[in-house]
């Protein structure tokens, strides 16, 4: 009697035991499956963060790119700016200065100029030479030289604050005048040296 109910406990024991190992590898088993598949999204997630990430690096970099080709063709056409000024500066300005600082190159031009317009300055009104306030005393000295007899009778000197360098020729009763300031030649100038300047110094290369 006790060794079948031994027989009985020791069944139902293993049973137990087989029912429990099933439910062990069953629940094992789900969780691996779980696993996997927490694994396997985990994988696809870090892979599309990757690929984002990347897809956002190279957008900051060709912006990044963009940007700096900008800046270093506004800094380019700046410095290009900069310098056809300076060579401008350089090529008509400091010499136009020198020259109409030159007291024996202005008196001589207005010598030239007078004697070939030859203004009629019967009616009593003379011609004019504006010059600036300051200089005009020492060009005058050297144009009492070569026009002594128009001195003061059909030319005047008057010096004027508006005018920088060079001179004016206003021709009696204000009809027309020439202007041969600084400002005026450095426009006419460079209206034949700035474009040549321009295609030197913006030539694509």
């Amino acid at each position: 009697m006790e060794n079948r109910l031994q027989e009985l406990t020791d069944k139902i024991y293993q049973e137990g035991i087989s029912k429990a190992n099933k439910e062990a590898e069953a629940i094992i088993s789900e969780a691996r499956k779980e696993s996997e598949k927490i694994l396997k999204e985990a994988e696809e997630r870090a892979g599309e963060i990757v690929e984002e990430a990347n897809r956002k690096a190279d957008e900051l970099i060709n912006n990044g790119r963009s940007e700096l080709k900008i800046s270093f063709r506004h800094a380019a056409n700046t410095f290009k700016q900069e310098l056809e000024k300076r060579l401008s500066s350089a090529i008509i300005s400091e010499p136009v200065n020198d020259a109409l600082n030159n007291s024996d190159f202005v008196a001589g031009l207005i010598e030239t100029l007078y004697s070939n317009w030859k203004p009629d300055t019967t009616a009593g009104a003379p011609m004019e030479v504006l010059l600036p306030d300051g200089k005009s005393d020492d060009i005058e000295k050297k144009l009492k030289k070569s026009l002594q007899k128009e001195l003061g009778s059909s030319l005047i000197i008057k010096p004027v604050s508006r005018i920088d360098t060079g001179f004016e020729l206003v021709s009696p009763e204000g009809g027309f005048k020439i202007s041969v300031t600084g400002g005026d030649i450095e426009s006419y100038l460079r209206e034949f040296i700035r474009p040549k300047l321009i295609e030197i110094l913006f030539e694509e290369g």
